[in-house]
């Protein structure tokens, strides 16, 4: 186990034998993202590649997944080099690390476990009395075993004090992710077009599925459902 780092800190130490203290953010298709400490969250974000990590240890809980579709729970330290031990809830659990396919940190709040984005725009011409609003907004909850997404994006155009286009769309997804590969999918969505006639859709729908093989660098999986 390395100690040197301070105890709030997450540690890598890449094969080349350098070393960076900072936060785990994710792994995900063969790249670790890895904030460096002292810096904020996007600016000092490094990608590495996952094989070039030759040991990582971090106090967060995080959620590790295996090529195998295993999914454990707990911090995570460094018995050898290219080696995890997890501890778990059951108990400690040892893996080698290219066996691992994706690393998400999981937080105890609602409200640090969700990520977002908001885009908002307006524009007005006064000389041919134009007005046009945009908004594109995205929310991500990350529990362990599910995802939950929602999305909405909103257009409405007027010219003269008149609507001619207005476009809204709300999205509801989830993801859970079950034993041995599989997982469930679900879909809420409310549509309006104007420009389509289209005063008020409601769809619902739901899959199942399984991934059939995974990598750090490919996932192929198949699934059907009803909508």
């Amino acid at each position: 186990m390395l100690a040197w780092r301070a105890a709030a800190e997450d540690l890598v130490v890449l094969a080349n034998g350098n070393r960076m203290s900072g936060t785990v953010r994710e792994l995900s298709r063969g790249e670790l993202q890895f904030t460096v400490a002292g810096a904020g969250r996007g600016r000092g974000t490094l990608e590495i590649d996952w094989g070039n990590v030759a040991m990582l240890e971090s106090a967060q809980q995080l959620e590790i997944e295996t090529a195998s579709g295993e999914r454990f729970l707990g911090t995570i330290t460094a018995p050898a080099s290219f080696m995890l031990e997890i501890a778990t809830d059951v108990g400690m659990k040892t893996i080698p690390m290219p066996d691992v396919v994706r690393i998400t940190p999981i937080e105890a709040r609602f409200r640090e476990r969700t990520t977002g984005s908001l885009d908002l725009g307006l524009d007005f011409l006064s000389a041919s009395d134009e007005l046009d609003w945009t908004l594109n907004a995205e929310a991500r909850n990350r529990k362990a075993g599910s995802l939950t997404t929602v999305s909405l994006s909103s257009l409405v155009r007027r010219h003269d004090g008149r609507t001619t286009q207005q476009r809204n769309d709300l999205q509801i997804g989830s993801r859970l992710f079950l034993d041995n590969r599989w997982f469930v999918l679900g879909l809420f969505e409310i549509e309006e077009d104007l420009e389509l006639d289209l005063d008020l859709r409601a769809l619902l729908g739901a899959a199942m599925g399984r991934t059939l093989t995974q990598s750090n660098r490919a996932v192929f999986a198949l699934y059907g459902g009803l909508d």
